[in-house]
């Protein structure tokens, strides 16, 4: 395809800028709808057909690409709808016939119908596929318009955003299509018995892959994309080994199959496949090549536990030293000299790693008495350390998946005991709603924020303190200011 003076290779192995990585995904998106119609047009799908659909969907009717294997039927002239009547026949083979349209609101479009001489037959199986997505991106001329909106808010990466998203569901899909029915052709025609397995799309030309053009200076090589006039020459190469290779296929299996149409659509779905597979890999390049430049500028992965050490630079550097986040840690005192405990928010992070959160800190008062409810007939006041908490956590997309939990941690000594409550607090009062009473080198565990955190943890703190665990956790839901008071009593 390229004159031996011009130098091919991929995009990580050449000098290029950020938004190349764009231009290269675009290309590959338009060459992979191009392939993908190169491969319809030879089951049926003209350019004439084409253009009809495309008309279609623009006035926004759902199109779809359906697959069906059924006992061969003909027509039955004394009914006016033409219902079917199956053939049957005697010597031990079954008639099968598989036809694929595109369906509509409106009118179905018949592509390619064919014979199928069923061996292990089966009742009629249909599957289909919405081609929403590829025939507003093309007309009758069989281009491809496929633009990436850098302006978009959704558009984070070459390969994160909305349009390069949608692509790869379309993709995806199609890949499931295309196996399913290769799977029901397989089940008729006997499975590993049938010739057709023997079909490969070996040695065809495969347009989609991130290529470049490297042109060499003084220090470094250049990645170039290729032109228009490349991409046409590709394009132009692949129509031509698939018919080649449909004529070679149709001249030697013909006669065993006994169908050349259901050898072209055979190896149109097998195809298919590849083109699909080809382009998923090609995205999983462009991310893992965007990823490896990072880690390379940065010298490091960053985990979560990178970002939240970050932050707490970040805040340490800019406030002020009396508005700068604390620890959320603090022992828990008898007469304020004997250390009985420990109460903390902790961050774990995927390994066992664990650090005390910073938060915001406002004392208030000690002097301040407070006012505990509990329950109706019981009330009385307490005075003590008494500190108001705020925190702001920074995330980002796949923090989930890291493994991090947070979790209030509670921890007594050896002869101690203490209650921890839990309940409301208004400007003067705190309504207890749960408590547990920690002793004896008790070592408490309940996770904060809940939903998506650690399943086998939130499981072993609901075994342990299951009213505790569900108060916590429905405080969290309220929008109100939760608190939690530490009483000292005698050791248990």
């Amino acid at each position: 395809l390229f004159h031996s003076h011009r130098h091919v290779g991929a995009l990580g192995e050449g000098e290029h800028t950020y938004s190349d990585k764009f231009r290269l995904v675009q290309q590959l998106s338009v060459l992979s709808v191009r392939s993908l119609l190169n491969v319809l047009n030879i089951c049926g799908l003209d350019s004439s057909r084409l253009e009809i659909l495309h008309g279609r969907a623009k006035k926004g009717e759902s199109i779809t690409l359906s697959f069906t294997v059924r006992p061969q039927t003909v027509p039955d002239d004394e009914n006016l709808f033409g219902s079917d009547v199956i053939k049957t026949e005697t010597d031990g083979s079954f008639p099968y016939e598989f036809i694929m349209c595109c369906k509509g609101k409106l009118k179905q479009e018949e592509v390619v119908r064919g014979k199928i001489q069923a061996i292990h037959a089966q009742n009629a199986a249909t599957i289909e596929i919405a081609l929403d997505w590829l025939l507003m991106l093309v007309d009758g001329t069989s281009q491809a318009n496929f633009t990436i909106d850098r302006s978009e808010t959704s558009c984070k990466t070459p390969t994160r955003n909305c349009m390069v998203q949608a692509a790869e569901v379309f993709h995806r899909n199609l890949l499931f299509f295309a196996n399913q029915a290769l799977f029901m052709i397989l089940s008729c025609t006997g499975g590993a018995n049938s010739n057709l397995l023997s079909i490969r799309d070996n040695g065809m030309t495969i347009p989609i892959f991130p290529l470049v053009e490297l042109q060499k200076t003084d220090d470094n090589r250049l990645a170039m994309l290729l032109t228009v006039e490349d991409l046409d020459k590709i394009m132009i190469n692949h129509e031509k080994d698939l018919r080649g290779t449909i004529q070679k296929l149709t001249s030697s299996f013909a006669q065993d199959t006994g169908s050349t149409d259901l050898i072209s659509i055979y190896f149109a779905l097998f195809h298919l496949q590849h083109l699909c597979f080809e382009y998923l890999k090609s995205l999983d390049y462009m991310e893992n090549l965007l990823c490896f430049q990072f880690f390379s500028s940065i010298g490091k992965i960053v985990s979560v536990q990178d970002m939240a050490d970050f932050m707490n630079f970040n805040n340490r550097n800019l406030f002020l030293p009396q508005f700068t986040p604390r620890q959320f840690t603090y022992p828990v005192q008898y007469k304020e000299t004997h250390s009985i405990g420990t109460f903390s928010m902790e961050r774990r992070f995927k390994g066992g790693n664990s650090q005390p959160i910073e938060m915001f800190c406002c004392e208030l008062d000690s002097l301040r008495e407070m006012s505990l409810i509990v329950g109706d007939d019981l009330q009385f006041t307490t005075s003590g350390r008494k500190t108001l908490h705020s925190w702001v956590r920074s995330d980002f997309k796949g923090e989930e998946a890291a493994g991090e939990q947070i979790q209030l941690s509670v921890r007594a000594k050896q002869f101690s005991s203490f209650v921890v409550m839990l309940g409301e607090v208004s400007s003067e009062n705190f309504k207890p709603s749960h408590a547990i009473v920690v002793k004896n080198k008790d070592d408490v565990l309940i996770p904060f924020l809940i939903d998506g955190k650690d399943p086998s943890s939130q499981q072993k703190a609901q075994e342990q303190h299951p009213d505790f665990f569900a108060a916590f956790q429905q405080l969290q839901k309220h929008n109100k200011l939760m608190g939690i008071c530490i009483l000292h009593i005698k050791p248990l």
